[in-house]
């Protein structure tokens, strides 16, 4: 793309704002706009994963929404610090190229390369996606084997109250993927 059409999409740009802590765009969430940080520092989540460092000037978030090839953004953004975007719609630049034939040209080639990078960025982030919640799982299960252990081994030792475990013990029993049949085990030997 020339820097005369790239400076003429940048004046259909609007800026934008969003301070710290914010979601620009949300996973699953439709959309068709471009967003192109220009200050600050944002974070890529994907299904409770962040993805890589943190995004910085120059990036790109939407592309595959900007030209027309998906609907649904495959990631969420949070900002980390306040950060100021140009954000630019599929409908700006279609208008764009309705008056500006080199820009068809540029908008098919844009089309191929930007697909491509979707389905090796989607790779990367399936692989990077699975090693965190592999590393989650084992943090996990990890902790609560160490949990158990040590209530057995006080149990054995006699240091256990035996009112201690319920109370003690309780939100670790009762939570989601606590300590299952192990926890349902132990609360019957201190009854």
């Amino acid at each position: 793309m020339s820097q005369s059409h790239f400076a003429s999409l940048l004046e259909d740009s609007q800026w934008t704002m969003h301070m710290a802590d914010r979601t620009v765009v949300r996973q699953n969430k439709e959309g068709d706009a471009l967003h192109l940080l220009c200050y600050g520092l944002a974070v890529r989540v994907v299904d409770d994963v962040v993805l890589g460092n943190p995004l910085v000037q120059g990036e790109v978030i939407g592309r595959a929404n900007f030209l027309g090839l998906a609907k649904r953004y495959p990631l969420t953004v949070r900002t980390q610090s306040v950060c100021h975007f140009r954000t630019l719609t599929y409908r700006q630049l279609q208008q764009r190229m309705e008056t500006e034939f080199p820009l068809r040209e540029w908008y098919e080639l844009a089309k191929v390369q930007v697909q491509n990078f979707v389905e090796y960025d989607h790779a990367q982030q399936k692989v990077e996606i699975f090693h965190a919640k592999m590393r989650r799982r084992t943090e996990q299960a990890f902790n609560k084997h160490v949990h158990f252990t040590r209530v057995i081994r006080a149990k054995k030792e006699g240091t256990l109250d035996p009112e201690r475990p319920r109370s003690w013990c309780r939100s670790f029993w009762s939570r989601p993927g606590g300590a299952g049949s192990c926890g349902a085990h132990l609360r019957a030997g201190s009854q």
